[in-house]
């Protein structure tokens, strides 16, 4: 039964961690996609092709952001805590609530980062992948908090009629 009751949180995780493997941002240039980069791209860095000048490839080293990283691994130990059981389901929510936070935050550093090199030429476009992690997040957040505030109330009821008792 208790597996049951964590099943929404490990297929919530499952899903966040999957929508690494999508895009997650598009930088475009003047209405013309330079490059598009996944959650696992930006987490752990790469090499992407964009186009060069005279129609060539350019190759560009993609370093890894940190935000990406921390979002990353909050979803794969959310996924990893929702299998231990109903006593972790703190930690389950907490790694939710980082990984939401850090999603925000790479949202924030990457559009500054843009800005500053490319002097308004340039933009973000935040693709599916960023906005279902974003989501995922949010709602294993949201329903693991309720999980442990529903948790809290049980032992709350249970230990109610002891102290009674005692009186």
């Amino acid at each position: 039964m208790e597996n049951r009751k964590l099943l929404g949180s490990k297929l919530v995780f499952l899903g966040t961690v999957l929508c690494f493997f999508l895009p997650f941002v598009t930088v475009s240039c003047h209405g013309r996609d330079i490059f598009t980069a996944t959650g696992r791209q930006l987490a752990t860095g790469s090499t992407i092709s964009r186009p060069g000048g005279f129609g060539g490839q350019a190759k560009q080293q993609i370093s890894p952001n940190p935000f990406a990283a921390i979002a990353a691994l909050s979803a794969i130990s959310g996924l990893i805590l929702s299998f231990v059981g109903k006593r972790m389901i703190r930690g389950v929510a907490i790694s939710g609530a980082i990984g939401t936070a850090s999603l925000a935050a790479m949202k924030v550093q990457l559009d500054y980062q843009l800005h500053k090199h490319a002097m308004g030429m340039a933009q973000n476009n935040y693709q599916v992948g960023y906005f279902l992690a974003l989501l995922l997040m949010v709602v294993g957040t949201g329903w693991n908090f309720y999980k442990l505030r529903q948790q809290e109330n049980n032992l709350e009821d249970c230990t109610s009629p002891r102290e009674e008792l005692r009186s």
